[in-house]
């Protein structure tokens, strides 16, 4: 078999055994030459599977169990090879370095060791270096996608159970599931980790347990020691009382002194040291979650070097955008797949010209991505980016660790009076025992984790917070000033105008109205959900059967129904409803003089958040969504007294803008939302949408501003114990070693809860 002189070289051996044909290659293979021989491989219909091994350059081919004649089979493998065309057809990714088995199933190519078990239910084997959390977390975007009825996953069987409409395109799924099972390779991200000090922690730890057990002579000398290593702290605690302040420093410095004096230096050691101790299990849980966290994203490629051309993408059914660009070709049905819980995306069409984000998975249709050509990197890689620093971040950041100290500052008073009780009834080692507990370490825990929380459910509902002072700000808004040409401010809201029926008693465009309303993929979808809220018909199931040329055919209660959009003039096209290869109905939009965005509004003033609008335009826009103030002459300049002239009044604001603002509008460092694409290298505290909705925005303003109370409640949990070492201190029962140990499982039990709550975060429920 002889191949081009661009691709393969010649000479290949060739082996035919029963219908296996075994094709052994000089040299080695680079990745174009891989997907030209399985892509022509499976162009012969009758190749059941095809087994690649790349290290050893062999390739098999087993032809269908049917009478196939081997040497004609043969002699149109040899064919297609070295046509320079052949039918396009949907392949999985292949990987460079490992042997693989692909195979022909149900008319799809896949990667994916499927069996069949009954009509409309497979399981698949998952393999074993794949965490099943990270398969579970994963699968729940996987259950939305059209066509999938219920996903099981069996624990010690390593097998993942589907249920699906046998009727609808599986390329759809079966290619999602690839990309979880067998994640296309991509440069590694590193995770930034913290660095914990703990060498003095743990040198004192070890001379005061030398010296309080084993030599007390020794005493004098490691208490010395002991002292020494608190310098900072000490000094941290002078700055403090010089300002008036007694907070947590002069705590520790007291526990500290006490312990010294009472000669048993080993209790407050031992805090220093389970403090420590619960720093690096509070860092190493998020690096691990900050990598699940990257895990259950799609995997996007590498971005080329900066120079090289990029290639136009073909992009078709069950495809993830890797690179942000512009549709220059064809028609394309798409769902966020960033979201967490990506059930909750809705589709969207994208005709030619519209820009197309990685990050974003085909559902249905056929088009070609142009990259563009002057983005370092696209969304995705961008949130990658984020996730990656986020531990660091978090150690760093002085906005939790200000929490966190408020928080432990609130124990010093009452502590200090349990300290004088302590010493009028039993002197300094009673002291020691009442005041070795750990009021500090579970504020930092809490702090980190509930944010690591918000940060999910963020992404949950389209937007990446950068950072904690990110979500301050927006507690702390009272006014929202929106830039008039924000993308989707100006799409007035549609509703259904009319609906010609074809006679029947029962319209089906009412008792379908919700189904209808996941498919169009655009404005008319929230038309369509009112209808179906005034119908008041309960839901049923719908899978896509194909998406093409704009028309989209769905199997509805056994139905083939075929949406196609009707061009005659007016804000929304006109919506034909074929059943049956029969034109039934038809549905005619109007607009509404309320836009998307007023709902979303009302929800803020209700949260007591004000909306202006400014800038061209702003008169007409104002009055359609219902917004508070508006602004129509004003630039820069003159938005930048009007924050002034707010914050002096009380009422901080931030922005929500499409593009990088002024300077002049920075300088205090507003929080700043809007889109990813666009808000780029702005150093202030950023929440960057991952597309143009704000619906979103009510919900994260309830997190921004229930953050501190959270994470009071969650400290609050280390209470009970400590107040046990307390009660036992003061009845002799525990001394103050025994207290600090005790104490700490409060921490633990704080560390356990939190950890938990990251790792199961709260999902929406519509």
């Amino acid at each position: 078999m002889a191949a081009d002189s661009q691709s393969l070289k010649p000479l290949a051996r060739i082996r035919v055994t029963g219908r296996d044909i075994e094709i052994s290659l000089p040299g080695r293979l680079c990745s174009r030459d891989l997907n030209r021989l399985v892509h022509r491989a499976f162009a012969y219909g009758d190749t059941d599977s095809v087994h690649l091994d790349p290290l050893i350059c062999k390739l098999q081919i087993r032809l269908s169990s049917g009478n196939v004649d081997t040497k004609e089979s043969l002699a149109s493998l040899a064919d297609l090879m070295v046509r320079k065309t052949i039918p396009n057809k949907s392949l999985p990714d292949i990987p460079i370095t490992e042997a693989f088995t692909f195979r022909r199933w149900r008319g799809v190519v896949t990667a994916l060791n499927i069996q069949n078990q009954t009509l409309g239910q497979v399981s698949v084997m998952v393999p074993r270096d794949i965490s099943e959390r990270i398969i579970r977390e994963s699968l729940q975007s996987f259950r939305g996608l059209p066509g999938v009825y219920q996903v099981i996953t069996a624990r010690y069987s390593r097998r993942i159970i589907i249920s699906y409409d046998p009727k609808a395109d599986q390329t759809i799924w079966v290619r999602a599931l690839e990309r979880i099972l067998y994640p296309p390779a991509r440069f590694p991200e590193l995770i930034e980790v913290p660095t914990i000090q703990s060498l003095a922690p743990n040198i004192n730890l070890m001379l005061c347990s030398a010296g309080q057990f084993l030599y007390p002579p020794a005493i004098p000398m490691v208490s010395a020691v002991l002292i020494l290593s608190r310098i900072p702290q000490f000094s941290r605690a002078t700055k403090e009382l010089c300002r008036g302040k007694i907070g947590a420093s002069f705590y520790r410095s007291v526990i500290v002194i006490c312990s010294v004096a009472a000669a048993a230096p080993f209790a407050s050691a031992l805090a220093e040291w389970l403090t420590c101790y619960w720093e690096r299990r509070i860092t190493k849980l998020l690096v691990r979650e900050s990598q699940d966290l990257i895990a259950t994203l799609p995997q996007a490629t590498a971005v080329p070097a900066s120079g090289v051309r990029r290639k136009f993408i073909p992009l078709t059914t069950g495809d993830l955008v890797t690179f942000d660009g512009l549709v220059s070709k064809g028609e394309l049905l798409v769902r966020d797949g960033l979201l967490i819980d990506s059930r909750s995306a809705p589709l969207i069409r994208k005709k030619k010209g519209d820009p197309l984000f990685s990050g974003y998975q085909i559902i249905g249709g056929q088009g070609v991505l142009k990259p563009f050509d002057d983005v370092d990197e696209g969304r995705l890689n961008s949130v990658i980016q984020v996730v990656a620093k986020l531990p660091i971040r978090l150690a760093e950041d002085e906005t939790l660790n200000g929490e966190a100290r408020r928080l432990g500052d609130l124990s010093v008073y009452p502590n200090l009076a349990l300290a004088g009780v302590a010493y009028s009834m039993g002197g300094l080692p009673m002291v020691g025992a009442v005041m070795n507990q750990d009021w500090m370490a579970s504020p930092r825990i809490a702090a980190r984790t509930e944010f690591f929380r918000d940060l999910r459910i963020g992404l949950e509902y389209g937007a990446m917070i950068r950072t904690p002072e990110a979500l301050k700000c927006l507690a702390e808004t009272r006014v929202l000033l929106i830039e008039a040409d924000y993308p989707g401010l100006l799409d007035l809201r549609p509703c259904v105008t009319s609906i010609e029926s074809d006679g029947k008693p029962v319209s089906r465009a009412n008792s379908w109205a919700h189904i209808l309303a996941n498919w169009v993929g655009d404005g008319r979808a929230e038309a369509l959900r009112d209808l179906g809220r005034a119908s008041d018909i309960d839901n049923v199931e719908s899978s896509l059967v194909s998406y093409e040329g704009g028309r989209t055919e769905l199997r509805i209660e056994g139905h083939r129904v075929v949406l196609e959009n009707l061009k005659e003039g007016g804000d929304w096209p006109s919506l034909r409803i074929n059943i049956d290869g029969e034109p039934s109905e038809t549905l005619r939009f109007g607009s509404t003089e309320i836009s998307q965005l007023a709902r979303t509004f009302e929800r803020l003033r209700a949260l007591g958040i004000a909306t202006v609008v400014y800038g061209s335009g702003a008169s007409h826009v104002g009055q359609i969504t219902g917004v508070d103030a508006i602004y129509p002459d004003i630039d820069d300049s003159v938005l930048a007294k009007l924050r002034t002239i707010l914050k002096d009044k009380g009422y901080s604001s931030s922005l929500i803008s499409s593009r990088s603002p002024d300077a002049s509008l920075i300088d205090d460092s507003p929080v700043v939302i809007g889109p990813l694409v666009h808000i780029k290298g702005l150093n202030v505290p950023t929440i960057e949408l991952l597309g143009d909705s704000l619906d979103g925005l009510p919900e994260l303003v309830l997190v921004a501003r229930t953050l501190k109370l959270r994470i009071g409640q969650a400290s609050a949990r280390t209470i009970p114990t400590n107040l046990l070492c307390i009660l036992g201190a003061f009845s002799g029962i525990f001394n103050g070693a025994m207290s600090v140990v005790i104490a700490h499982s409060g921490v633990f039990g704080v560390s356990l809860t939190q950890s938990q709550r990251i790792k199961q975060p709260k999902r929406k429920t519509s």
